[in-house]
């Protein structure tokens, strides 16, 4: 049986949900369907196509809203003598706003909660065309910068591109966003050692835009 830390998993648009959603099925593969140990929770935010604005302010204020109620769902159990909360925070760094939705998120809850949560980054990054590596560079400049000060919003980001290791492409998104929710589900398992975030998060500190030394890559 697996040991796991009280932990809140946030999707956040169409890449963040089905990671999140994989996550959910692995617990579920663990535990039982319908037996998720209760200091476990999942949220998903979805925004309308047109990814204006008004629908990112809509499903931030939204996603606020519903983890403020699942913080104190979540901290009533005393499952391990860790004394915060797990929050994972997964999305698409090359959709437009992506980076800077997932930050405005982090940013908030910390906020909010200070040192009563540890915030874990999960971004997918993809390149199929100009805009979306204009939206890819720009969410790493913005990461960059929230790394590179003493306050950063996130104790560790994460990054899978659709290319593996020996650069091969990965044509099938879901499979990128597959591989974020089995991250997530590891790191969320206490006996596991396959994500180091010191180690593997360290090159996020350098303050360079290169996304070869930036990828904590999720070992599968």
């Amino acid at each position: 049986m697996l040991t796991v830390s009280k932990s809140i998993y946030v999707g956040l648009g169409w890449a963040g949900v089905c990671a999140v959603n994989h996550a959910t099925a692995l617990y579920e593969e663990s535990f039982g369907a319908g037996k998720v140990p209760p200091q476990i929770a999942f949220l998903y935010s979805e925004t309308s196509e047109d990814r204006s604005m008004e629908s990112l302010m809509l499903a931030f204020r939204t996603t606020m809203k519903n983890v403020s109620s699942l913080v104190p769902a979540v901290s009533e159990y005393e499952v391990t003598a860790l004394p915060w909360i797990d929050v994972y925070i997964a999305g698409h760094l090359s959709e437009e706003g992506g980076g800077a939705w997932m930050l405005k998120v982090a940013e908030k809850i910390r906020e909010m909660y200070c040192d009563h949560v540890r915030i874990y980054g999960y971004g997918m990054l993809t390149s199929d065309n100009m805009d979306q590596q204009q939206e890819a560079y720009r969410s790493v400049v913005l990461l960059d910068e929230d790394n590179s000060g003493f306050n950063s919003k996130f104790d560790a980001f994460y990054v899978l591109e659709d290319k593996t290791h020996s650069a091969y492409p990965i044509l099938d998104p879901g499979m990128v966003c597959r591989s974020l929710g089995i991250g997530m589900f590891l790191q969320g398992s206490l006996m596991s050692n396959n994500i180091v975030p010191d180690m593997e998060n360290s090159s996020w500190k350098n303050g360079m835009f290169d996304v070869d030394n930036k990828r904590g890559w999720v070992h599968t």
